[in-house]
């Protein structure tokens, strides 16, 4: 007897996990009192409670994130995007005063803040741009991510280099996200044909 209630325990848990469908409705070995509702809803019942707002929202967010991020590792597309932007964001609406410092010598110099933020405003319209529509968008937003980054850092490393008050850690960490993004344009580039073509001429010349 505790055998057959538990064999049919198991088997409904197991049909709980069949889609709703009136192919499998026959299975239904109906009302259990000693299981909860959701359970006693047979596979093909139309009484199956739909799926809470919560775990309908969790779904959905983890399906956007997919097809944003392309389940790559930092700096996956989205967060190329977000950096750029932060950046452009700090250039335009900081105060310029807050740029005073000798790290920034160079920036002023060269265009000023002003220039710099809507650089990096362009840089992240066309990441963004090139990434949704492109065929081969993805490589050319983190190539031009790259090249933004790597601009910065010798902008910032030429005011290191003139004065010695003026510390290197900013060129490092610029100098990072540029090879972070260098590297992450390498994953993605294996569509270029051209790029196949070098490499299987490195491997011959090694063979």
């Amino acid at each position: 007897m505790i055998g057959d209630a538990l064999s049919d325990r198991i088997i409904r848990s197991l049909y709980a996990e069949v889609p709703a469908s009136s192919a499998v409705s026959v299975l239904d070995c109906g009302p259990d009192p000693l299981l909860p509702a959701p359970v006693q809803a047979g596979p093909g019942a139309a009484d199956r409670p739909r799926p809470s707002l919560m775990t309908r929202t969790v779904a959905h967010c983890r399906r956007v994130r997919a097809a944003w991020t392309g389940e790559l590792p930092f700096p996956n597309p989205l967060q190329a995007v977000v950096l750029a932007l932060i950046v452009a964001a700090v250039f335009l609406l900081g105060d310029p005063s807050r740029f005073a410092a000798p790290t920034y010598e160079a920036v002023r110099q060269y265009g000023g803040v002003s220039v710099w933020g809507l650089g990096f405003l362009v840089l992240t319209a066309g990441v963004f741009i090139t990434w949704r529509w492109f065929r081969h968008g993805l490589f050319l937003a983190y190539f031009m991510a790259a090249g933004g980054y790597a601009m910065l850092a010798l902008a910032v490393g030429q005011a290191a280099r003139h004065d010695t008050s003026v510390s290197w850690l900013a060129v490092g960490v610029f100098g990072w996200l540029a090879w972070v993004h260098s590297m992450a344009a390498t994953r993605v580039s294996n569509e270029w044909r051209v790029e196949r073509w070098l490499r299987a001429k490195v491997r011959g010349r090694h063979a």
